[in-house]
């Protein structure tokens, strides 16, 4: 991965001696997904996926890969399949911790996927493949047991208030559902946010409902929230009516904002043992009826916070 990107910023230099990967992050990751539709399919969108997987496994470098295809010479093509392109070269796949649902229940599981303003003609997740491909998904999902599913975002567009969530199907509503990774990786698979109040002040509720009534999920012990600090609402009802939920995630962040735990985890009848509360700095109703129906609850966290 390093050694593609070091000879690309070495082939890709403009004016301003940006490299061109320096240039498509930064318009990726702020939204403007124009300029990379453009580049990308002059970059990499008919390029066969032998070369691909050859600069993956680092047997050919950036500039021979540019010479042998001939990718300075292409036109773009349609800006779903730009998008993808452009992760599946540039996404670090050993190291991504993708979100994860598995079945682990021993009936087939259900679950209705609701997608809002993801980002530039987006409204989609991406699935990613045991070869390491990316397919788009909107539709509903169906886990046989033992089955899992590993999904990104394909853009963020922090304007268009994007929103995620994951409801029992119609149709079927068993199994038991284990969810798990980086849930950053459905906004930012690239990694380069380092706030979400700052970047999502004006859309706050960036994950709230987001499993609100999945009732097959029975363990988000391994979901990866960030340690950045949320912004207001943002986990508000997260686990709203999952009265299977057994295991909560760790919340690691120090400093809270307005709402950002509230009711997160209401009518989790199932839920025995609350996660830490480590937060030092915390906001108005943060913790607002946080555990509100919990019949299960054995113990309240302690709450270690002085301001």
């Amino acid at each position: 991965m390093k050694t593609m990107i070091d000879d690309q910023e070495k082939y890709f230099l403009d004016e301003q001696g940006l490299s061109l990967y320096d240039t498509l992050i930064k318009d990726y990751t702020t939204g403007n997904t124009n300029n990379v539709v453009t580049q990308i399919g002059e970059i990499a969108s008919s390029v066969p996926n032998e070369l691909i997987s050859m600069l993956w496994n680092n047997e050919i470098t950036f500039d021979e890969l540019v010479k042998t295809s001939g990718i300075d010479s292409l036109e773009p093509v349609d800006n779903d399949t730009n998008i993808t392109h452009f992760l599946e070269i540039f996404l670090d796949f050993d190291n991504l911790d993708p979100f994860t649902i598995t079945n682990i229940g021993g009936d087939d599981a259900g679950i209705f996927l609701e997608i809002h303003n993801m980002g530039y003609d987006a409204d989609y997740l991406l699935q990613i493949t045991q070869d390491n491909k990316l397919e788009k998904i909107k539709d509903d999902i169906t886990l046989h047991p033992g089955e899992s599913i590993r999904l990104i975002g394909p853009n963020i567009n922090k304007d268009n208030n994007p929103r995620i969530f994951f409801h029992s199907g119609s149709e079927i509503t068993g199994g038991r559902l284990k969810v798990s990774g980086k849930i950053m990786n459905l906004i930012d698979p690239l990694n380069k946010m380092t706030t979400l109040s700052d970047d999502y002040n004006e859309h706050v509720d960036l994950f709230a409902n987001m499993f609100g009534g999945l009732l097959s999920l029975v363990d988000a012990s391994n979901l990866i929230l960030p340690s950045i600090q949320p912004s207001p609402s943002c986990y508000s009802r997260m686990f709203q009516g999952c009265t299977s939920l057994e295991k909560a995630p760790e919340l690691p962040a120090t400093v809270l904002a307005p709402y950002c735990y509230s009711q997160m985890f209401w009518g989790c009848t199932s839920l025995e043992k609350a996660p830490e509360l480590p937060a030092t700095v915390l906001a108005s109703s943060c913790y607002n009826r946080m555990f509100w129906g919990c019949t299960s609850l054995e113990k309240a966290p302690e709450l270690p916070a002085t301001v």
